[in-house]
Formats: C-alpha cells, structure tokens, sequence
C-alpha cells in the first residue's frame, strides 16, 4: 500500500459535475413550453371568436327575421283595425246608438262608475251593438272593439259582459280621440285605463 488515498475513501468532498449544459437545455425546453401554450391560446381564441362572430351574426339575421315577421304582424293588424274602423262607422245601428246618447241630457261627469255603466248599458240600441262588436272581435280575433260618443264616453263593447269592460270609461283626453275628431282618424300606442297592458 502506498501513502496515497484513493478519492472514494477520502474525506474530502467531491465536487459535483457540471451540468450547465443540461440548465441550458432545460431552459429552452420551458421556454418552448411557454411560447407553445401561448401560441395555442392565442390560436383558441382566435377560433373562439370565430365562432363567436359566426354565431352572433347568425342569430342577429334569425332576430331580424322575428322582427320583421312581428311589426308586418302589427301593421297587418293596425291596416286591419282601421277597415274595420272606417267600415263600422257606416253601420246603422251604432249611428243610431251614437244619435241616441248625443240626444241625453243627463251629465256623466256628475254619475259615479257604476252608475255610467248601467245608464250606457240602457241607451236605446246598446244591446245590439254590444253584441255585434262581440261577434266581430271572435271573428277578426281583436282584443277588444269599442265605441265612443263625442264626449270621449265609452258606449259600447265587445267586452260588455266582462268586470273589466270599458263601458263608461272616458277617454277625452286620448291622442287618438282628439285625432280622431279633428282628421276622422287617429291611432296611438298607450297603457290601457281599464287593463294596464301596453296595446294600439
């Protein structure tokens, strides 16, 4: 045996080996990771939007179909109203009920509700009318179709027999009605007095 020690069986530390190489490489290996999963979130989106877009003008073409399809409904149906309108206007027995109700002396400002409802309900040739208005709002699926006196009074109606008809009601101060008195003709878009529901 010599005086030398082996350096396995020495104390001495043993340096470890250098691996910058192996840093280096791992390095660029995570950067590549990093601009990978970038680029593929980059590219995702872009998809995304893609289809995003592709989506939003497909249901912005179906909603302009819906629309289209609903105001040529309204219009249909507005065109609809005023023929019947213009045509009811000839009809003898609602000039009658007209003439008949511009013959009373009696002042409704003056009766309550009810009261309004009974006396209109009693004019000569409401029943009739009443009725008619009825059978035509089945027929031509409206709402509702009433008359006024020149007062603004609501005289007659398809909805006579229900709590919530019109009868009696005052509609003066409408846009439609005060159109209606100085042209022959007026529409309007409102909150109805007796049913709180936005109509023509």
């Amino acid at each position: 045996m010599t005086g030398e020690q082996s350096p396995h069986l020495s104390g001495d530390k043993v340096a470890p080996p250098r691996l910058k190489a192996i840093r280096a490489l791992q390095f660029y290996a995570l950067l590549l990771a990093c601009a990978w999963i970038v680029s593929a979130v980059c590219v995702s989106f872009y998809w995304v939007e893609e289809d995003f877009v592709a989506d939003l003008h497909t249901e912005s073409r179906l909603l302009e179909k819906e629309v289209n399809y609903v105001l040529s409904s309204v219009e249909q149906s507005l065109h609809q109203a005023e023929q019947l309108s213009t045509t009811l206007s000839f009809d003898r027995t609602i000039l009658a009920l007209a003439k008949n109700a511009a013959k009373q002396t009696i002042d409704l400002d003056a009766l309550d509700l009810a009261d309004r409802q009974s006396y209109v309900l009693n004019l000569p040739g409401a029943a009739t009318v009443n009725t008619l208005f009825a059978q035509l709002a089945q027929h031509v699926e409206t709402n509702q179709i009433f008359a006024q006196d020149k007062h603004g009074y609501c005289i007659g109606t398809s909805n006579s027999e229900l709590k919530n008809s019109c009868l009696g009601y005052n509609y003066f101060n409408r846009d439609y009605f005060q159109k209606a008195k100085q042209t022959g003709s007026g529409r309007q878009f409102a909150i109805g007095k007796v049913v709180p529901t936005p109509s023509f």
